[in-house]
């Protein structure tokens, strides 16, 4: 197992530092099987472009709520919440923990991007454009893991 998971990192340092998405998020946002795909393909979008993303979310069907300087998008258990300007956007699933929300986010990619740790330990992926998507359990002091939920952290550098 050891020599799996070394194989497995020596193959991720080889691949591109930034990953770029396979997919498009309207093709995925409109059924429960696939929505959570679709709202981080969204975010990924929305944290460089909520324009866009705000056309695609509420095209879905999402119930979108606004606040200064936020939009909040709901259905069922995801919630997608972005910074009008760019430079933030969060996917929140309060069913999935972090290892299903992670699982899904790496499935998505059409290279596996660069990961890493943050300050807190919590997992972080390098994507393209500079952002960076950290994996983390809900709520807004959230642990690095959760069985119980899970968010998917989109920004941009300072």
């Amino acid at each position: 197992m050891k020599r799996l998971a070394a194989a497995f990192a020596c193959v991720l340092t080889a691949l591109p530092a930034a990953a770029e998405m396979a997919f498009k998020p309207e093709a995925l946002l409109g059924a429960r099987e696939t929505a959570q795909a679709g709202a981080l393909l969204a975010c990924d979008l929305g944290v460089r472009d909520p324009d866009a993303a705000d056309a695609v979310l509420t095209g879905a069907g999402w119930t979108k709520t606004e606040e200064e300087g936020s939009w909040s998008y709901v259905s069922e258990n995801l919630t997608v919440m972005m910074w009008t300007v760019p430079g933030f956007c969060m996917v929140e699933d309060s069913e999935a923990g972090t290892e299903a929300l992670g699982t899904t986010f790496l499935g998505l990619a059409n290279v596996p991007p660069d990961m890493a740790t943050d300050a807190e330990g919590c997992t972080t992926y390098a994507l393209d454009g500079g952002a960076t998507a950290t994996l983390t359990g809900p709520g807004n002091d959230p642990a690095c893991t959760s069985e119980t939920g899970a968010a998917m952290r989109f920004s941009l550098p300072n």
